[in-house]
């Protein structure tokens, strides 16, 4: 009694000193308590739903476990979390308060946290002092920059469609001969047209139609053009000349970050102001390099009104493409899937049946997550059904070299309207009820609208 009493309190004191941390997970809409649920069952964590996502209240050693969630469809840790920021209503203002806020950020706890879903070969450190000084606001209206950044690429585009038209609606082609020279036309209809060069030019010089030509030709840098036997006209300028390379220092040792600004309500900045002074300041305190594709961290700033949250993304896509790789038109999220078949409350043995598979996303979850249940799919699909068993025999695959056994999914071909099945023979029907485009599909095989279904004999 006594040793047992012992270590209830040692367990106890180790809970103590565990640390904890806040997981912010994307849910579908509407799903946000069957995921809640989920969480509890599976971790026993403390979990707030909210509209498109929870939060998850776990010690940090066992983050990871999260990633076995099926109904979560991306992951980031909280860092910071102010309920109410107080934004002032001047727009320097608001912006100036976001950067120095960025020195406020406990970041150790969660570069500790992503460094257990991705590595880097140089250790991530926290700077040790916090300058005062993380940048003056700025202000530039990065949607207008853009426009206007993308204007000379998209004047160029006209200029040489333009000219490209123009030389295709009339091609020219001088030709001198012993006797006369004729010109040829050709006018849209790619028919050629021989007219006698007195008729057609009357009083105009040649030298007149080879400088018309060459206006009317796209240029080239440093190429010369050659028109008929004459002299060929001086080489063309650089009228178009090339855009200059932007030269960026990049630091190895460190890694590459952008900012990600997720804003919802009135404020006098828009999100990529707030986006880009956050990272401005991350940049000026960390050095970190600046990569908005090929990133290692994803920093994520949510605004909600005065709520303020800084969160470090914890999955670069979505978790919903982890167990299929062929999709089709109406291929069903994964994640949807596994909520609606929680909502089935799938017991062990139940013969479980989705009769217009499609791409397999249901029955294929279902084989994931309840494997001790037998599970059948059908479609009349011509092309669907095969994309079905691509998925299963590629997921096997995976799963064969992860050292997991392998899933139990058995698929047939037929008509929805005549299941070759007993009666009473299946436990749960579930089934994603989408009418296709009879363009897509062969034969009689379309989706069963809901009314129809529930219209069906049992």
């Amino acid at each position: 009694m006594a040793a047992s009493t012992k270590s209830v309190k040692d367990d106890e004191s180790k809970s103590k000193h565990e640390q904890y941390c806040y997981i912010e997970a994307t849910v579908t809409t509407g799903f946000e308590n069957v995921a809640q649920e989920d969480v509890k069952e599976k971790t026993g964590c403390d979990v707030i739903a909210r509209r498109g996502g929870i939060v998850i209240h776990l010690p940090v050693s066992g983050v990871r476990q999260v990633l076995n969630l099926g109904s979560i469809d991306n992951l980031r840790v909280r860092v910071n979390h102010e309920t109410n920021f107080d934004f002032p209503d001047e727009e320097v203002a608001c912006i100036r308060k976001l950067r120095q806020y960025v020195g406020k950020v406990d970041w150790s706890l969660g570069l500790e946290i992503w460094q257990q879903f991705y590595y880097f070969d140089q250790p991530v450190l926290v700077p040790t002092t916090i300058p005062a000084d993380l940048g003056d606001p700025v202000l530039t209206d990065y949607a207008a920059s853009i426009r206007a950044r993308n204007e000379p690429k998209r004047k160029k585009r006209c200029t040489y469609r333009k000219k490209k038209s123009r030389r295709m609606e009339t091609e020219i082609c001088i030709e001198k001969d012993s006797e006369d020279t004729r010109i040829k036309i050709d006018v849209e209809s790619s028919s050629l047209k021989e007219t006698k060069n007195e008729e057609l030019l009357g009083n105009i010089s040649m030298e007149t139609v080879e400088v018309e030509l060459k206006n009317s030709l796209p240029c080239k840098t440093g190429h010369q053009m050659e028109i008929g036997n004459g002299n060929s006209p001086p080489p063309i300028g650089n009228s178009c000349p090339e855009e200059k390379k932007k030269i960026n220092s990049h630091d190895p040792s460190k890694p590459s970050f952008r900012v990600t600004c997720i804003r919802n309500g009135e404020h006098s900045f828009d999100s990529m102001k707030a986006a880009a002074n956050f990272g401005g300041a991350i940049h000026n305190l960390f050095g970190w390099n600046v990569d908005m594709k090929n990133y290692d961290i994803e920093v994520v700033l949510v605004i909600d009104g005065q709520e303020l949250s800084v969160c470090i993304a914890l999955t670069k896509e979505s978790l919903h493409k982890r167990n299929l790789t062929h999709f089709g038109t109406t291929t069903l999220r994964p994640t949807i899937a596994y909520n609606m078949l929680r909502l089935c409350k799938i017991q062990k043995g139940d013969v479980v049946c989705d009769p217009m598979c499609g791409s397999g996303s249901i029955p294929i979850q279902a084989a994931v997550s309840w494997p001790e249940a037998y599970h059948i799919a059908g479609e009349i699909s011509q092309k669907a059904l095969p994309r079905t068993v691509d998925n299963v025999t590629c997921l096997n695959e995976k799963r064969r070299q992860d050292g997991k056994p392998c899933i139990q999914v058995e698929t047939f071909r037929w008509n929805v309207y005549n299941l070759p099945l007993k009666s009473n023979l299946v436990d749960v029907f579930i089934t994603d009820l989408v009418e296709l485009d009879p363009r897509q599909t062969t034969g009689n095989c379309t989706r069963v609208p809901l009314q129809k279904w529930l219209e069906l004999p049992s």
